[in-house]
């Protein structure tokens, strides 16, 4: 059994204790060492070669952006989890710590951090986070897995970000593997990507109109997805756009004014009864779930406290089941990376309704959890590498198709 090597950093004595010996006691986890500042954490990187660091968000005096951009300049392979704290000053070093490069974050206990509630935190997010993040979770069963041929995974593939390159394999009888529109196909092609003889260019005949509102759902590693996907929309792209990712409230707003930054969109938290007007974004506040309905010529969003679905609230599946009966078949759906299930549900729905869904490929998500199920169940219209996402639903949005 492989077992995953685990470097926990944190100032406070009580807390690095606790959240070790509740790692250490999982038989796939092995502790390697400890740290109380960036800079030991830097060294014993070097030297320990861990394939997961614990870092708490209040470690080395502020400087934690530094020792994050430090591990992965220099450790790549790396995975860095942020455990942030509870608080204004913690959230805000999150947003900023996700910026340097960590793979995500979970929520430590308030002050005064007990053994007790270390340990609680430990076992009901870190352990999971760390072991999903390394692949290690338990995995969930496959159908059959839809992607773009190697080629294109490479031609696609970021700078400083190489793909792992998996041997061509024959589809399944009757299996469709490249799920791309008829421009994406062109754009490859024009770039010298070949696709596989007897790919089918599209799965559904051309739009009769385009699609009137996206909607995108994300989880583990979503705010980096999110921020390469807004970074990829053509600036005439006019049409509302809807965003859930599973973060406790306080974060989103955060979230939001991070991705405000990046587009040429109006981002911002939603409001109960905010219009979902073109050219802005609405992010789903943290604790509440986020509907779309329509609010006389347009659309305005509802937000609830009703319960959790698949264990979250927000839930992508919410957002994409009311999407559907408020607009039918002119929902485009993007499912990005993430643990779990949630959107799958939702996805089926938009799919039952006429519209469109978009799921990120394995080899670029981080968990390939929420877009793995969409695609299994085939759900999906196109399964993409992330850096194509955003174009895609750009050609989507003008394009008519």
């Amino acid at each position: 059994m492989q077992v995953i090597r685990v470097l926990v950093v944190d100032g406070s004595r009580t807390a690095r204790t606790a959240t070790a010996e509740t790692l250490a006691t999982d038989p796939g986890v092995e502790v390697v060492g400890t740290a109380d500042t960036g800079p030991m954490a830097f060294a014993k990187t070097a030297t320990l070669k861990p394939d997961v660091v614990t870092l708490d968000s209040e470690v080395n005096d502020g400087d934690l952006v530094r020792t994050v951009k430090a591990l992965r300049s220099t450790h790549p392979p790396v995975v860095v989890v942020l455990v942030a704290s509870p608080t204004d000053a913690g959230t805000r070093t999150t947003v900023e710590a996700l910026d340097a490069g960590i793979a995500d974050y979970v929520t430590g206990p308030p002050e005064p951090r007990t053994a007790i509630a270390v340990q609680k935190m430990v076992l009901a997010h870190l352990l999971p986070r760390v072991k999903a993040l390394t692949g290690l979770a338990p995995p969930i069963p496959r159908r059959r897995r839809p992607e773009l041929p190697p080629a294109a995974r490479r031609r696609a593939a970021p700078a400083g970000r190489p793909w792992p390159d998996a041997p061509p394999t024959a589809p399944a009888p009757g299996a469709r593997t490249d799920r791309i529109s008829p421009e994406l196909a062109e754009m490859l092609a024009a770039s010298g990507v070949e696709l596989a003889p007897g790919s089918p260019r599209a799965l559904k005949p051309p739009r009769t109109r385009p699609p009137t509102v996206v909607l995108i759902g994300a989880s583990t590693g979503g705010p980096e997805a999110l921020a390469e996907v807004v970074r990829g929309l053509d600036r005439n792209v006019r049409t509302p756009v809807l965003v859930v990712q599973h973060m406790p409230a306080g974060f989103t707003q955060l979230l939001a004014e991070r991705l405000d930054r990046l587009t040429h969109l109006t981002v911002r938290e939603a409001v109960d009864g905010a219009r979902a007007d073109p050219g802005h974004l609405l992010v789903a506040p943290g604790g509440r779930h986020m509907e779309l309905h329509r609010a006389g010529s347009g659309l305005a969003v509802r937000l609830t406290d009703a319960p959790p679905e698949q264990f979250v609230r927000p839930a992508v599946d919410v957002l994409f089941r009311t999407g559907a009966h408020a607009c039918r078949d002119g929902v485009l759906a993007v499912v990005l990376t993430g643990m779990g299930r949630d959107g799958e549900a939702g996805a089926r729905v938009v799919q039952e309704a006429g519209g469109t869904v978009i799921a990120q490929d394995e080899a670029t998500s981080v968990v390939w959890g929420m877009p793995g199920c969409v695609a299994r169940a085939d759900l999906a219209d196109a399964v993409l590498p992330l850096p194509l996402i955003g174009g895609e639903v750009s050609a989507r949005l003008a394009r008519r198709i």
